[in-house]
């Protein structure tokens, strides 16, 4: 799972790195936890009195109705977080900006594990965790929106540490960059699509080498996507040991009903926002110095 980790921080990093410590402004939205390996269970988004959700392998679970910054905190129940990491300075120093911010996050709240950055103006959102060192997820969000994701298309992401090329229907030619997507429109609800990737050959000269050709359904009312990635994950192995192939492809589908958001009312954005203060306060004062936090108890404690 390690290398796992190093090739989509080499692939996708640059975009969940930058984006996290610059957003400060509210949304409210869906959102949609996926795991990118084995299930994670116990999660919580925001600031924590949700009721725990499991993320599932590569597929759809039950979405949350999230409210709050757009740098979304993802919890872990207690019980089920891993304690944080030991790591050397020299090795925080190589991890992405976004897991120096979990890490040091963890320090005043434990069951901190991720950050995910939210996409301003949306109402749906796919938020992709890989594990990392410690117990703690490099996170990487797909804008789900229904403008930006319409029923009835392919939207291909490449989340894998080559540039790819695509022909769709035998004629259609699309090259998608690292950390980049396209989107495809299918002929009587299927496309089939031929998929390559960039490699340098025994002479240090690119080429493309192809992976796959194969067919892909497209229901006219559901979102589809199509993730390109590089995975040493045990949900590739076959029951006779076998991987799928250099690169892996997984597909994510969402029905229309499950496309919508979900609006909170009035008394659960309330009930939210005292929860949060509530953290918050606990926080300010576990970071408080030991003689600083006797002096403020109650006469008698």
């Amino acid at each position: 799972m390690k290398s796992d980790f190093f090739r989509l921080a080499v692939a996708v990093c640059a975009v969940a790195a930058s984006s996290v410590s610059a957003i400060a402004q509210e949304v409210t939205m869906r959102v949609d936890l996926v795991a990118w390996g084995d299930p994670i269970s116990g999660l919580v988004v925001g600031g924590g009195g949700g009721k725990p959700v499991t993320a599932q392998s590569f597929r759809y679970s039950k979405g949350v109705t999230y409210s709050g910054s757009a740098v979304m905190e993802i919890h872990q129940a207690a019980g089920e977080a891993t304690a944080p990491a030991a790591l050397e300075p020299a090795d925080v120093e190589k991890l992405p900006a976004a897991l120096k911010q979990v890490l040091e996050r963890r320090k005043t709240s434990p069951t901190l594990v991720a950050l995910a950055a939210l996409p301003s103006g949306s109402k749906r959102a796919t938020v992709l965790m890989m594990p990392a060192a410690g117990g703690i997820y490099l996170t990487y969000v797909l804008d789900d929106d229904p403008s930006k994701l319409p029923v009835g298309r392919l939207r291909v992401h490449n989340l894998s540490p080559h540039p790819l090329l695509l022909r769709f229907n035998e004629k259609e030619k699309q090259q998608v960059p690292m950390h980049g997507s396209c989107t495809a429109t299918p002929v009587n609800q299927e496309l089939v699509y031929e998929l390559a990737y960039e490699q340098e050959n025994e002479e240090k000269q690119k080429e493309w080498k192809m992976l796959e050709n194969n067919l892909v359904s497209v229901a006219e009312d559901e979102q589809t996507q199509m993730i390109v990635l590089k995975s040493d994950s045990e949900y590739f192995v076959s029951s006779n040991g076998s991987r799928s192939g250099y690169l892996q492809v997984v597909f994510l589908r969402r029905s229309p009903k499950e496309a919508e958001i979900v609006e909170i009312s009035k008394a659960e954005r309330e009930a939210a926002e005292r929860e949060a203060k509530r953290l918050n306060d606990e926080m300010d004062e576990a970071a408080k110095p030991e003689a600083q936090r006797r002096k403020t108890k109650p006469p008698g404690k």
